[in-house]
């Protein structure tokens, strides 16, 4: 295991006084299966997160779901949120591990950041610090997370539980922000349908267009998307329009050069 340093910051024209680039420290394998290493969707994330400034993200709840080394989180928590990063128990020593390279800058955006065990579809409660029970989920984060057929429909019930928790009317609605990176196999293609299948009973999302990402962290075959949740008198899957599985998404990008593994 090494330690690897990511230097994640606001570009062009939205750069903001205050918002400066962040070097977000990260103890990895150099390469593994899902969860030990930082893919090149999390960086997409990542920098997409950094990209809104914490104008967007001070003060707001967010629980990043399988989130392996917590990079994305922490990213969060960089520019000012109140995080928490989750995963299965065998990752709760690496994700701790880099909660604690990166309290300095996370403390000195005013944020704060918490690794937590949680199996998706498990009950919510021993994952949630004291309060957001009552107080709602502002923003979820995901990265790379429909892999594996089994996960799908737990992964949408730990969203639409997550969706259900303490926002009164009058309040924002919790939003998610997921990452992925396109695969070909046609396993890993049928997973994909079967996750926007799933998803789409229960929220309304999009695609972000290339514009609304970091010039530098993007690739065709790298997305992210925004969903909500569908309201209760909303026909399931309606206004929803799934990604083209297994193409590249339109517009020009980057390359982020070669995989991490």
């Amino acid at each position: 295991m090494f330690t690897r340093e990511f230097a994640i910051g606001r570009t062009g024209s939205d750069s903001n006084a205050g918002d400066d680039e962040a070097v977000i420290r990260v103890r990895q394998e150099p390469a593994g299966t899902t969860g030990v290493c930082v893919w090149d969707a999390a960086l997409v994330l990542a920098s997409f997160v950094r990209k809104q400034g914490t104008a967007f993200w001070r003060g707001k709840r967010v629980i990043e779901l399988g989130a392996g080394t917590g990079f994305v989180g922490i990213a969060a928590a960089a520019c000012g949120a109140q995080v928490v990063i989750t995963d299965q128990a065998p990752l709760l020593g690496i994700m701790e591990e880099n909660a604690g390279l990166n309290v300095e800058c996370v403390q000195a955006a005013g944020g704060s950041v918490a690794a937590r065990e949680l199996a998706w579809g498990a009950d919510l409660s021993g994952a949630l610090p004291a309060g957001w029970s009552a107080g709602g989920v502002d923003c979820v984060l995901l990265s790379d997370c429909f892999y594996y057929p089994e996960g799908v429909v737990p992964l949408v019930k730990t969203l639409l539980g997550l969706s259900e928790l303490g926002k009164s009317a009058s309040e924002p609605p919790m939003q998610v922000f997921q990452s992925w990176e396109t695969r070909t196999s046609e396993q890993k293609v049928c997973v994909e349908k079967a996750y926007f299948a799933e998803l789409g009973r229960f929220f309304s999302y999009s695609l972000l267009s290339p514009d609304e990402l970091d010039p530098l962290f993007r690739a065709d075959d790298l997305h992210v998307l925004r969903a909500v949740r569908s309201p209760p008198s909303q026909s399931q899957a309606v206004g929803n329009q799934s990604p083209a599985v297994g193409s590249p998404r339109v517009g020009s990008a980057v390359s982020l050069g070669p995989r991490v593994n």
